[in-house]
Protein backbone atom coordinates (compact mmCIF):
# COMPACT_ATOMS: atom_id res chain seq x y z
CA UNK A 1 0.00 0.00 0.00
CA UNK A 2 1.33 3.56 -1.07
CA UNK A 3 2.31 5.63 2.10
CA UNK A 4 -0.34 8.38 1.53
CA UNK A 5 1.53 11.85 2.39
CA UNK A 6 0.20 13.95 -0.24
CA UNK A 7 1.41 17.22 -2.14
CA UNK A 8 -0.97 19.79 -0.86
CA UNK A 9 -2.52 21.99 -3.59
CA UNK A 10 -2.82 25.69 -2.68
CA UNK A 11 -6.07 27.51 -4.58
CA UNK A 12 -4.63 30.70 -6.65
CA UNK A 13 -8.24 32.42 -4.92
CA UNK A 14 -8.69 31.42 -1.23
CA UNK A 15 -11.85 32.82 -0.91
CA UNK A 16 -13.54 31.87 -3.81
CA UNK A 17 -15.53 28.18 -4.05
CA UNK A 18 -14.06 25.64 -6.76
CA UNK A 19 -14.76 22.91 -8.25
CA UNK A 20 -12.02 20.06 -8.46
CA UNK A 21 -11.06 16.67 -9.58
CA UNK A 22 -8.92 13.18 -8.74
CA UNK A 23 -7.49 11.15 -11.03
CA UNK A 24 -6.02 8.23 -11.22
CA UNK A 25 -2.53 7.76 -12.69
CA UNK A 26 -3.80 6.91 -16.08
CA UNK A 27 -6.02 10.10 -15.99
CA UNK A 28 -9.14 8.59 -15.37
CA UNK A 29 -11.39 10.58 -13.31
CA UNK A 30 -12.55 9.21 -10.13
CA UNK A 31 -13.96 11.86 -7.80
CA UNK A 32 -16.02 15.27 -8.61
CA UNK A 33 -15.75 17.63 -5.62
CA UNK A 34 -16.53 21.79 -4.73
CA UNK A 35 -14.73 22.87 -1.80
CA UNK A 36 -12.70 26.56 -0.79
CA UNK A 37 -9.80 26.71 0.69
CA UNK A 38 -7.41 23.10 1.53
CA UNK A 39 -11.05 21.38 0.71
CA UNK A 40 -9.34 19.71 -1.59
CA UNK A 41 -6.37 18.30 0.20
CA UNK A 42 -8.41 17.08 3.17
CA UNK A 43 -9.06 13.38 1.17
CA UNK A 44 -5.22 12.43 1.93
CA UNK A 45 -5.58 13.27 5.36
CA UNK A 46 -5.10 10.04 7.81
CA UNK A 47 -7.84 10.92 9.77
CA UNK A 48 -10.11 11.45 6.76
CA UNK A 49 -8.59 8.03 5.65
CA UNK A 50 -9.37 5.83 8.69
CA UNK A 51 -12.73 7.37 8.90
CA UNK A 52 -14.27 5.51 6.28
CA UNK A 53 -13.47 2.20 3.79
CA UNK A 54 -15.19 3.35 0.56
CA UNK A 55 -13.49 2.60 -2.74
CA UNK A 56 -12.77 6.45 -2.56
CA UNK A 57 -10.28 6.16 0.05
CA UNK A 58 -9.35 2.42 -1.19
CA UNK A 59 -8.24 4.50 -4.09
CA UNK A 60 -6.10 7.23 -2.54
CA UNK A 61 -4.49 4.32 -0.42
CA UNK A 62 -3.68 2.37 -3.66
CA UNK A 63 -2.07 5.23 -5.51
CA UNK A 64 -1.17 7.52 -2.97
CA UNK A 65 0.96 10.76 -4.03
CA UNK A 66 -0.07 9.54 -7.63
CA UNK A 67 -3.59 11.00 -7.33
CA UNK A 68 -3.31 13.81 -9.51
CA UNK A 69 -5.64 16.55 -8.06
CA UNK A 70 -6.55 19.22 -10.17
CA UNK A 71 -8.86 22.49 -9.44
CA UNK A 72 -10.78 22.90 -12.57
CA UNK A 73 -12.54 26.41 -12.34
CA UNK A 74 -13.25 29.26 -9.59
CA UNK A 75 -16.83 30.60 -9.00
CA UNK A 76 -17.55 33.98 -6.74
CA UNK A 77 -21.22 32.16 -5.96
CA UNK A 78 -21.23 28.73 -4.09
CA UNK A 79 -24.64 28.40 -5.70
CA UNK A 80 -22.77 28.53 -9.05
CA UNK A 81 -19.85 26.32 -7.70
CA UNK A 82 -22.89 23.56 -6.96
CA UNK A 83 -24.57 23.59 -10.38
CA UNK A 84 -21.05 23.09 -11.90
CA UNK A 85 -20.33 20.12 -9.33
CA UNK A 86 -23.49 18.64 -10.29
CA UNK A 87 -23.36 18.85 -14.29
CA UNK A 88 -19.70 16.94 -13.64
CA UNK A 89 -21.20 14.37 -11.66
CA UNK A 90 -24.07 13.68 -14.02
CA UNK A 91 -21.96 13.52 -17.20
CA UNK A 92 -19.20 11.24 -15.53
CA UNK A 93 -22.26 9.28 -13.52
CA UNK A 94 -21.82 7.26 -9.72
CA UNK A 95 -19.62 4.04 -10.12
CA UNK A 96 -22.76 2.50 -8.34
CA UNK A 97 -25.81 3.59 -11.35
CA UNK A 98 -22.64 2.39 -14.06
CA UNK A 99 -20.50 5.63 -14.26
CA UNK A 100 -17.08 6.10 -13.09
CA UNK A 101 -17.08 8.36 -9.71
CA UNK A 102 -16.99 6.46 -6.41
CA UNK A 103 -19.55 9.14 -4.49
CA UNK A 104 -22.43 9.17 -3.41
CA UNK A 105 -23.95 12.39 -4.00
CA UNK A 106 -25.80 13.12 -7.28
CA UNK A 107 -26.55 16.90 -6.59
CA UNK A 108 -26.83 18.27 -2.91
CA UNK A 109 -29.71 16.45 -1.45
CA UNK A 110 -30.15 13.53 -4.04
CA UNK A 111 -27.73 9.94 -3.53
CA UNK A 112 -27.25 6.43 -4.96
CA UNK A 113 -29.38 4.02 -4.34
CA UNK A 114 -27.09 2.26 -2.92
CA UNK A 115 -26.05 4.80 0.22
CA UNK A 116 -29.29 5.20 1.16
CA UNK A 117 -29.80 1.57 1.75
CA UNK A 118 -26.75 1.13 3.38
CA UNK A 119 -27.34 4.12 5.74
CA UNK A 120 -31.17 2.78 5.96
CA UNK A 121 -29.97 -0.66 7.58
CA UNK A 122 -31.07 -1.24 10.78
CA UNK A 123 -28.15 -3.14 11.92
CA UNK A 124 -25.44 -0.54 11.36
CA UNK A 125 -23.21 -0.41 14.71
CA UNK A 126 -24.74 2.75 16.35
CA UNK A 127 -21.94 5.38 17.59
CA UNK A 128 -23.78 6.43 21.49
CA UNK A 129 -23.79 10.83 21.70
CA UNK A 130 -21.24 10.20 24.87
CA UNK A 131 -18.78 9.39 22.86
CA UNK A 132 -18.27 11.98 20.73
CA UNK A 133 -15.39 13.88 22.14
CA UNK A 134 -14.61 17.59 21.57
CA UNK A 135 -12.58 17.05 19.06
CA UNK A 136 -15.05 15.77 17.21
CA UNK A 137 -16.89 18.31 17.66
CA UNK A 138 -14.14 20.51 17.20
CA UNK A 139 -13.62 18.86 13.51
CA UNK A 140 -17.43 18.86 13.10
CA UNK A 141 -17.23 22.82 13.59
CA UNK A 142 -14.36 23.17 11.36
CA UNK A 143 -15.50 21.17 8.45
CA UNK A 144 -18.96 22.35 8.09
CA UNK A 145 -18.72 26.76 9.23
CA UNK A 146 -14.98 27.17 8.19
CA UNK A 147 -14.53 24.70 5.03
CA UNK A 148 -17.73 24.69 3.95
CA UNK A 149 -17.91 20.85 3.44
CA UNK A 150 -21.80 19.07 2.19
CA UNK A 151 -22.73 18.32 5.62
CA UNK A 152 -23.75 14.24 4.87
CA UNK A 153 -20.02 13.32 4.01
CA UNK A 154 -18.66 15.43 6.98
CA UNK A 155 -21.04 12.77 9.24
CA UNK A 156 -19.43 9.83 7.39
CA UNK A 157 -15.85 10.64 7.62
CA UNK A 158 -16.04 11.68 11.40
CA UNK A 159 -18.46 8.73 12.42
CA UNK A 160 -21.23 11.26 13.89
CA UNK A 161 -25.02 10.83 13.15
CA UNK A 162 -26.79 12.72 10.79
CA UNK A 163 -29.31 13.98 13.09
CA UNK A 164 -27.13 14.74 16.07
CA UNK A 165 -25.16 16.29 14.00
CA UNK A 166 -27.27 19.07 12.82
CA UNK A 167 -28.58 19.13 16.51
CA UNK A 168 -24.62 20.07 17.26
CA UNK A 169 -24.63 22.71 14.44
CA UNK A 170 -27.55 24.90 15.66
CA UNK A 171 -26.09 24.95 19.43
CA UNK A 172 -28.97 22.65 20.52
CA UNK A 173 -26.45 19.92 21.50
CA UNK A 174 -22.86 20.48 22.98
CA UNK A 175 -23.89 23.99 23.89
CA UNK A 176 -20.55 24.94 26.15
CA UNK A 177 -18.63 23.71 22.93
CA UNK A 178 -20.87 25.99 20.59
CA UNK A 179 -20.45 29.21 23.06
CA UNK A 180 -16.56 28.18 22.69
CA UNK A 181 -15.83 28.24 19.53
CA UNK A 182 -18.74 29.66 17.22
CA UNK A 183 -20.60 32.43 19.69
CA UNK A 184 -17.14 33.64 20.19
CA UNK A 185 -16.09 33.58 16.90
CA UNK A 186 -13.12 31.73 17.48
CA UNK A 187 -14.07 29.27 14.45
CA UNK A 188 -15.24 31.50 11.51
CA UNK A 189 -18.67 31.23 9.78
CA UNK A 190 -18.02 31.11 6.26
CA UNK A 191 -21.43 29.78 5.33
CA UNK A 192 -22.65 33.60 5.44
CA UNK A 193 -25.76 32.60 7.86
CA UNK A 194 -26.21 32.50 11.67
CA UNK A 195 -26.89 28.97 13.26
CA UNK A 196 -28.35 30.83 16.40
CA UNK A 197 -31.60 28.76 17.56
CA UNK A 198 -34.48 30.83 16.76
CA UNK A 199 -38.13 29.35 17.94
CA UNK A 200 -40.44 28.51 14.95
CA UNK A 201 -42.83 30.79 16.26
CA UNK A 202 -40.90 33.35 16.26
CA UNK A 203 -41.10 32.78 12.43
CA UNK A 204 -43.01 35.01 9.95
CA UNK A 205 -44.96 34.24 7.06
CA UNK A 206 -42.69 36.44 5.15
CA UNK A 207 -39.47 33.78 6.40
CA UNK A 208 -41.14 31.43 5.37
CA UNK A 209 -42.24 33.00 1.86
CA UNK A 210 -38.75 33.75 1.20
CA UNK A 211 -37.35 30.48 2.76
CA UNK A 212 -39.48 28.40 -0.02
CA UNK A 213 -38.65 30.70 -2.95
CA UNK A 214 -34.88 30.04 -1.89
CA UNK A 215 -35.52 26.59 -1.28
CA UNK A 216 -37.51 26.24 -4.83
CA UNK A 217 -34.17 27.67 -6.51
CA UNK A 218 -31.88 24.51 -5.56
CA UNK A 219 -29.52 26.41 -3.73
CA UNK A 220 -29.91 25.53 -0.66
CA UNK A 221 -30.61 22.01 1.00
CA UNK A 222 -33.71 21.71 3.53
CA UNK A 223 -31.56 20.63 6.55
CA UNK A 224 -29.22 24.13 5.62
CA UNK A 225 -32.68 26.07 4.99
CA UNK A 226 -33.90 24.84 8.38
CA UNK A 227 -30.88 25.66 10.33
CA UNK A 228 -30.51 29.28 9.17
CA UNK A 229 -33.85 30.04 10.04
CA UNK A 230 -33.45 27.83 13.43
CA UNK A 231 -35.92 25.83 12.91
CA UNK A 232 -36.38 21.89 11.80
CA UNK A 233 -36.16 20.84 8.28
CA UNK A 234 -39.99 18.66 9.25
CA UNK A 235 -41.79 22.22 10.06
CA UNK A 236 -40.18 23.24 6.86
CA UNK A 237 -41.44 20.90 5.17
CA UNK A 238 -44.94 20.63 6.60
CA UNK A 239 -45.28 24.76 5.99
CA UNK A 240 -44.21 24.20 2.43
CA UNK A 241 -46.56 21.16 2.05
CA UNK A 242 -49.39 23.61 3.41
CA UNK A 243 -50.13 21.19 6.77
CA UNK A 244 -48.86 23.91 9.03
CA UNK A 245 -49.22 27.10 8.95
CA UNK A 246 -52.11 26.74 6.01
CA UNK A 247 -52.31 30.28 5.06
CA UNK A 248 -49.78 30.57 3.71
CA UNK A 249 -49.85 27.98 1.21
CA UNK A 250 -52.66 25.76 1.83
CA UNK A 251 -55.70 25.93 -0.88
CA UNK A 252 -57.57 28.76 -1.57
CA UNK A 253 -60.60 26.87 -2.37
CA UNK A 254 -60.87 25.94 1.22
CA UNK A 255 -62.34 28.04 4.07
CA UNK A 256 -58.99 29.11 6.33
CA UNK A 257 -59.46 30.36 9.57
CA UNK A 258 -56.26 33.03 10.56
CA UNK A 259 -55.92 36.23 12.16
CA UNK A 260 -59.32 35.89 14.16
CA UNK A 261 -61.40 35.22 11.10
CA UNK A 262 -62.48 33.51 7.95
CA UNK A 263 -61.48 33.43 4.52
CA UNK A 264 -63.51 32.96 1.31
CA UNK A 265 -63.08 33.30 -2.18
CA UNK A 266 -65.56 36.21 -2.10
CA UNK A 267 -63.84 37.81 0.65
CA UNK A 268 -60.43 37.80 -1.42
CA UNK A 269 -62.42 39.29 -3.95
CA UNK A 270 -63.27 41.80 -2.75
CA UNK A 271 -60.13 42.81 -1.12
CA UNK A 272 -58.67 42.67 -4.26
CA UNK A 273 -61.50 45.12 -5.16
CA UNK A 274 -60.52 47.31 -2.39
CA UNK A 275 -56.40 47.46 -3.14
CA UNK A 276 -57.66 48.66 -6.63
CA UNK A 277 -59.61 51.55 -5.30
CA UNK A 278 -56.09 52.15 -3.47
CA UNK A 279 -57.23 51.22 -0.05
CA UNK A 280 -53.74 50.65 2.41
CA UNK A 281 -52.94 47.82 4.03
CA UNK A 282 -53.43 48.90 7.36
CA UNK A 283 -56.71 49.54 6.57
CA UNK A 284 -57.81 46.55 4.34
CA UNK A 285 -56.43 44.76 7.59
CA UNK A 286 -59.14 46.78 10.20
CA UNK A 287 -62.15 46.07 7.36
CA UNK A 288 -61.67 42.69 7.15
CA UNK A 289 -60.58 41.63 10.67
CA UNK A 290 -57.70 40.43 9.49
CA UNK A 291 -53.76 41.14 9.97
CA UNK A 292 -51.36 43.58 7.30
CA UNK A 293 -49.29 40.74 7.11
CA UNK A 294 -52.31 38.31 5.30
CA UNK A 295 -53.33 41.47 3.05
CA UNK A 296 -49.61 41.63 2.21
CA UNK A 297 -49.64 38.42 1.17
CA UNK A 298 -52.85 38.93 -1.19
CA UNK A 299 -51.87 41.53 -2.59
CA UNK A 300 -48.88 39.81 -3.83
CA UNK A 301 -50.60 36.62 -4.68
CA UNK A 302 -48.66 34.49 -2.81
CA UNK A 303 -48.88 31.47 -0.66
CA UNK A 304 -52.58 30.29 -0.92
CA UNK A 305 -53.27 33.34 -2.69
CA UNK A 306 -51.53 32.54 -5.89
CA UNK A 307 -54.11 31.76 -8.09
CA UNK A 308 -56.10 35.08 -7.86
CA UNK A 309 -52.44 36.37 -9.76
CA UNK A 310 -54.79 36.51 -13.01
CA UNK A 311 -57.37 38.67 -11.24
CA UNK A 312 -55.11 41.05 -9.72
CA UNK A 313 -53.29 41.78 -13.14
CA UNK A 314 -56.63 42.15 -14.45
CA UNK A 315 -57.96 44.97 -11.92
CA UNK A 316 -53.93 46.71 -12.22
CA UNK A 317 -52.80 45.55 -9.48
CA UNK A 318 -49.49 44.66 -10.47
CA UNK A 319 -46.54 46.77 -8.28
CA UNK A 320 -46.41 44.21 -5.80
CA UNK A 321 -46.13 40.96 -7.85
CA UNK A 322 -42.50 41.31 -8.46
CA UNK A 323 -40.50 38.43 -7.27
CA UNK A 324 -37.61 39.52 -4.65
CA UNK A 325 -34.12 38.40 -6.31
CA UNK A 326 -32.37 36.79 -3.42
Amino acid sequence: MAEVNPYNVKPVFKDKYYVYALCKPNGDVFYIGKGKGKRINHHFQEYHLKRSNSRKNHTIRKYGNSIKREILCYFDSEDKAYEYEEWLISYYGLADEGGVLYQYAKTRDEYSDKFINEISKPNLPKIEQKVYSEDVILQLYQHYFEESLPLYEICQNLGVKYDYATQVLRGFKCKTLYNKYITSGLISNNRNFSVKPRRSNNLTDEDFIEAKRLYDRGGISLVELAMKLGTSKDTLRLVFQGKKRCHIFGNPEDEKEYGGRKFKNEDVILIYDDLAKGMKARELATKYSTSQQTIRLIRRCEGRFKDYRDYAIEKGITQWLEVKAY
